[in-house]
C-alpha cells in the first residue's frame, strides 16, 4: 500500500512537474528565438523576390516572370510552358501598347526599393518605391507587392483570379503604386 501511494497521482504529478517545467522553458525559449529568426528570413526573402520582380520587368525577362509568379490552379493547368507564357506575355504587351509606354516606364525607372515586409503565414506584403521620369519630371511612386509562399519560395501572387490579363494588370498597378504627392 505504501508503495502504491508513492506512485499514485500525486507522485506522478510531482515527477511530471519536475520534468515539464524545464522542458516547457526550453520549448518556449526556442519559440522566442526561432520564430523571429524565421520571420526575419521570410521578410528578407520576400523583399529579395520583389527586387527580382522589378529587375525582370526592366529586362523584360518573361520566362523569369513565369518562374517567380504563382497562378490560380485553373491557370496552372493550362499554362505549363514558360516559353509559351513569355511569347504570350510579350504579344499582349506589344499589341496593347503600340507606343511602348510600358517599356518607357520601366526604362526610365530608377531608385527601386523593396521596403518593409509584413509576413502573415504564407502571405507577404512588401512596400515598394521607385523613381520614374515622365516628360522630364521625376516622380516617386509608392506601391505594394503581394507574395505567396509556395513550398519554400516566395512568388508574386497572381492567383486571385483565373483571368491572367486582369490579375497581371491589378497586381502590376499595386506593385508600382501611385505617385507620392506628399513630397516625401
Amino acid at each position: 500500500m505504501k508503495r502504491a501511494s508513492l506512485l499514485g497521482e500525486e507522485g506522478v504529478m510531482v515527477g511530471f512537474k519536475k520534468i515539464f517545467k524545464p522542458l516547457a522553458f526550453v520549448l518556449l525559449l526556442t519559440c522566442f528565438v526561432w520564430a523571429p529568426a524565421q520571420q526575419e528570413k521570410d521578410e528578407e526573402a520576400a523583399r529579395s523576390q520583389v527586387t527580382a520582380l522589378f529587375k525582370i520587368f526592366k529586362s523584360r525577362d518573361w520566362k523569369g516572370l513565369y518562374a517567380i509568379s504563382e497562378f490560380s490552379p485553373a491557370v496552372k493547368k493550362v499554362m505549363t510552358d514558360p516559353d509559351a507564357f513569355a511569347v504570350q506575355f510579350n504579344k499582349g504587351l506589344t499589341e496593347n501598347d503600340p507606343n511602348n509606354a510600358f517599356g518607357k516606364l520601366f526604362d526610365g525607372m530608377t531608385d527601386i526599393v523593396a521596403g518593409q515586409a509584413i509576413v502573415e503565414g504564407n502571405v507577404a506584403f512588401v512596400s515598394t518605391s521607385c523613381k520614374v521620369t515622365i516628360e522630364g519630371k521625376a516622380l516617386t511612386f509608392v506601391g505594394l507587392a503581394r507574395l505567396l509562399k509556395v513550398d519554400s519560395a516566395w512568388k508574386w501572387d497572381l492567383a486571385f483570379t483565373d483571368d491572367t490579363e486582369k490579375t497581371t494588370e491589378v497586381r502590376l498597378a499595386q506593385l508600382l503604386g501611385k505617385p507620392n504627392v506628399s513630397g516625401g
